[in-house]
């Protein structure tokens, strides 16, 4: 992982990509070759600055320089070419418009030497950078050596980061894996650490983790001055599976160490832009391309076969659990009596034209509109009607859990393939399992993925789409 100088090697790696992509792309000799056949509206610092924006606003939304936490490099290299894939898409799409081109076969020779040339130099700086990682300890010889003092689950999952090969640490490993010593109380625990914080000197460690309960830190003074009196940087990490059954996670506010029950990317303002930014595009690009000549023919035929709106509008559940109106093609006859009941296996409610939009999923393309309301997103958890929403979270474990984030016209319980009718218990016990998990593991690229699945699945239609 790409633990050291975070910030610098993030900046440095930025400067290069930025300056090796899109300013030399204008200097290069491919673009001489190309500007004898074509020309162009935009000025030459224009047309710098464009190229730039055409690398730097993907990677901005795909958080590729986001080096924070740490990045495994095989996700920064595959992040890489996700970027420059959309880079790429960008550019030819900027030169069609822009560009008035006299000859397209340099043109297109042009581009793929250009592209050539970008992936050589994206492909040799990241393989630099992983064979860096990959044998920081053989190059560097001060590389920290580190050890854990504590068996148990969560000294093991410490060890395991680690001991990762990109790891630039020296991890001795577990003192006391052999004895398996638990302290039962505060006395035992400082003969256990003075013990060994003096066997770690004599091993010549570094910096010891102690894996402890909370309970056991009433006394961490004392304990850091005798680690100090060995050179030895003492760290502790309250283990709190003792108290807790179920995964948490810790974060930290300033000095104070704060527990939580999950994690949430939507809540940094950074990653809700870069979906509200991803939405908006999404929805204007659907709205542009099919909804703008499909609409008035689904509309036509929901006319001709039954009376009614041609929009059908229900109160839903969406974010924090207030009520918002969900837009779709009415697919059901206007009579019907019973809207809180779920449409299922040959419906006597659906009409001819609403079974071939339910099929085929036609029928929640106004939910488009919904998006660029700011109601709901693209992706994210379905939106129940509220008379289930009341009915479910009284038995479901979780179930509120859901309205964390925006409701979705797609979702990754959707793919996995929990969507439409609930017929048994674990129809939406597995709804809200995956619903969970896609609030907690949110990222851009999850969105994409599930963007992908759910296309497959339209052309495969869904035995449950009806």
């Amino acid at each position: 992982m790409l633990y050291r100088h975070k910030l610098p090697l993030s900046i440095l790696i930025f400067v290069l990509d930025v300056f090796f992509i899109s300013y030399l792309a204008y200097h290069s000799v491919a673009f001489k070759i190309f500007n004898q056949f074509s020309s162009t509206i935009l000025s030459t610092s224009q047309y710098k600055i464009l190229l730039t924006l055409c690398w730097i606003i993907p990677a901005f939304l795909l958080s590729l320089y986001d080096l924070s936490n740490g990045v495994n490099t095989q996700k920064f290299n595959t992040n890489t070419l996700k970027v420059w894939f959309i880079f790429t898409l960008i550019f030819i799409l900027v030169h069609v418009r822009l560009v008035e081109i006299d000859n397209y076969k340099p043109f297109s020779h042009v581009l793929v030497l250009q592209f050539f040339y970008q992936l050589l130099y994206l492909g040799s700086t990241r393989l630099a950078l992983t064979l860096l990682r990959h044998h920081y300890k053989n190059i560097v010889t001060t590389a920290k050596k580190i050890a854990i003092l504590g068996f148990n689950e969560t000294g093991i999952q410490l060890a395991n980061t680690l001991e990762d090969n990109e790891s630039p640490y020296d991890f001795i490993g577990i003192l006391d894996e052999e004895t398996q010593e638990n302290p039962s109380n505060i006395q035992e625990f400082e003969t256990y650490i003075a013990f060994y914080i003096n066997q770690s000197h004599q091993l010549g460690i570094n910096e010891l983790y102690v894996i402890t309960q909370p309970a056991f830190l009433k006394n961490c003074e004392h304990y850091y001055t005798l680690a100090d009196e060995h050179f030895i940087r003492l760290k502790f990490v309250p283990d709190f599976s003792v108290y807790a059954t179920e995964k948490f996670v810790m974060d930290e506010f300033n000095n104070f160490q704060i527990l939580k029950s999950r994690s949430e990317p939507l809540l940094l303002y950074r990653k809700k832009m870069q979906k509200r930014v991803f939405d908006i595009v999404f929805s204007l690009v659907v709205m542009v391309c099919i909804l703008s000549w499909l609409y008035p023919l689904i509309a036509l035929l929901i006319k001709l076969e039954s009376r009614g709106p041609v929009i059908f509008k229900q109160g839903r559940s969406g974010l924090q659990n207030s009520k918002f109106y969900c837009y779709k093609f009415r697919t059901m006859r206007k009579d019907n009596q019973n809207e809180a009941q779920q449409a299922s296996v040959n419906d006597s409610r659906v009409t001819r034209i609403g079974a071939f939009l339910r099929k085929t999923s036609l029928d929640e393309l106004p939910q488009f509109f919904n998006v660029l309301q700011g109601n709901m997103s693209v992706i994210g958890p379905r939106p129940h009607m509220i008379e289930h929403t009341e009915k479910f979270k009284k038995s479901i474990k979780n179930y509120m859990v859901r309205h964390y984030a925006k409701p979705g016209i797609t979702g990754l319980a959707q793919i996995s393939g929990y969507r439409g009718e609930i017929i048994k218990q674990k129809d939406i016990n597995n709804r809200v399992k995956y619903d969970v998990e896609y609030i907690q593991n949110w990222s851009l690229g999850l969105d994409l993925k599930i963007c992908a699945l759910t296309f497959y699945q339209l052309i495969f239609i869904h035995k449950k789409a009806y």
